[in-house]
């Protein structure tokens, strides 16, 4: 061998001792973002955690495990650890959350200030050693010792269940509370079919929104499912549920249901993981080899390719409702100038239809009549544009009146109305002069000489 066995050496120790870094402070973390959620003092909650997390505590467990008595206010202890849990840190701060409200009612000012911190960790810590942690570890055990049951009598159905409801546990967030399980599961027997089924639940969904970037005509959900599906790979699937499957719903039950489909030919196989997984996914999947059982590694192969390909296919043949696609500013621009475009062809074809009905009505006679004897206004020889609807009667004249220079354009304002049918309000000589009807004029001169000899 050109480079020594690495397994053992002091490279292996280390980063072995890096991966495992954050599973051990693993209830400190949790103490952060609880006490955020609840609105507990993060400092008095870290501290509170970080105690039950002590040296000395793990030294005393194991001396309880090995059939020493301590007793903490004359109660016996239980041989409880609490590295890496889960369970205990949640109970933890959500009830300080109610005892510090309580302090801070009733301690104001300089006194709220110190004795609640300490009145916290004085009550919490002994509380957690008392009563909390043996109730979660006695949870957890029951919790492993019934699906390790499950797994001994139905594998294909223990497979199902886990690989096709992991991912709703994820919804809820309670999918780190399994992880005590996991644990005691490679403590007590070196190896653990949990997170083999786990990791077709996760590959699923990395399939899933793989079907929805292929399937997609939306611009903006094809770059989340690409990019959600990048961090699926790793293990990471809540952008993948938050961001694809959970929010068009279908793809999220067709992951599922491949999902279990692979955790079942896993279980088929007998397939297990032999080395912790902190995230299952595609790159764990090495963890199922074990020269005890070749065909361990094999069969993880074979259900992950069925959970990936069968909720891709799933997902693209059955389908989703794809969301339609915000409109950007450049495409509103250009559907605004196509409308305004039809919009001035339409214009412009009712202008030529409008002008294509007007009929010229040429004057009968060339003569001219004579002049009004009270106007100097004479009628013009030009033809005038009328209607086709106001056709006059056959031997009339209908013609234009130009100005009048001692008039005021008045004789023009009142045949222009009289020819346009405008309306009373708008007849400056019927304003004026208070004419109630309006005459119906046949001739431009016969409403003319009317006017002034009336």
């Amino acid at each position: 061998m050109v480079a020594p066995a690495f397994e053992g050496s002091g490279t292996d120790k280390i980063f072995s001792m890096i991966s495992w870094t954050p599973f051990a402070f693993l209830p400190v973390f949790i103490a952060i973002t609880a006490s955020k959620h609840l609105k507990v003092n993060t400092f008095v909650a870290v501290f509170a955690c970080a105690a039950i997390m002590n040296p000395d505590w793990n030294s005393m467990a194991a001396q309880i495990a090995e059939g020493e008595r301590i007793d903490l206010f004359g109660i016996a202890l239980s041989p409880t650890t609490y590295t890496s849990t889960v369970i205990p840190p949640l109970l933890l701060v959500w009830l300080l959350s109610y005892l510090e409200r309580f302090l801070n009612r009733y301690l104001k000012g300089a006194m709220q200030a110190v004795l609640v911190p300490f009145i916290s960790a004085v009550v919490m810590v002994p509380f957690t050693f008392l009563v909390l942690g043996p109730l979660s570890a006695a949870g957890a055990n029951g919790i492993a010792n019934g699906y390790n049951w499950l797994v001994d009598v139905a594998p294909v159905v223990a497979a199902a269940i886990i690989g096709g409801v992991w991912q709703v546990a994820v919804i809820f967030g309670i999918h780190w509370g399994i992880t005590p399980v996991v644990l005691a599961n490679f403590e007590q027997y070196g190896y653990d079919s949990f997170q083999a089924f786990q990791t077709a639940a996760v590959i699923a969904q990395v399939g899933a929104a793989l079907g929805v970037f292929v399937k997609t005509r939306n611009k903006e959900l094809r770059g989340v499912a690409g990019s959600a599906a990048a961090t699926g790979v790793f293990g990471i699937t809540e952008p993948t549920i938050y961001g694809v499957t959970l929010r068009l719903k279908r793809p999220f039950v067709l992951a599922c249901i491949a999902g279990a489909a692979g955790a079942v030919v896993i279980a088929l196989f007998g397939s297990r993981y032999y080395a912790y997984a902190g995230l299952p996914g595609m790159l764990t999947i090495v963890n199922a080899y074990s020269a005890d059982n070749p065909a361990s590694l094999i069969g993880q192969i074979i259900g992950c390719a069925v959970a990936f390909f069968g909720a891709m296919i799933l997902v693209y043949v059955i389908g989703f409702q794809d969301p339609v696609a915000k409109a950007t500013a450049e495409e509103v621009v250009a559907e605004a100038e196509q409308q305004l475009e039809e919009s001035a062809r339409e214009a412009y074809g009712a202008a030529i239809a409008a002008a294509s009905s007007i009929v010229v009505v040429g004057s009968p006679s060339p003569d001219v009549c004579s002049p009004c004897p009270r106007s100097r206004t004479r009628c013009s020889r030009r033809a005038s544009w009328v209607r086709g609807g106001d056709r006059p009667r056959r031997g009339t004249r209908v013609r234009p009146v130009r100005r009048s220079r001692d008039d005021g354009g008045e004789d023009q304002a009142r045949h222009r109305h009289d020819l346009d049918g405008g309306s009373r309000a708008a007849d400056p000589y019927r304003r004026r002069h208070g004419e109630a009807r309006r005459r119906p004029v046949r001739d431009a001169c016969v409403g003319e000489h009317r006017r002034h000899e009336g």
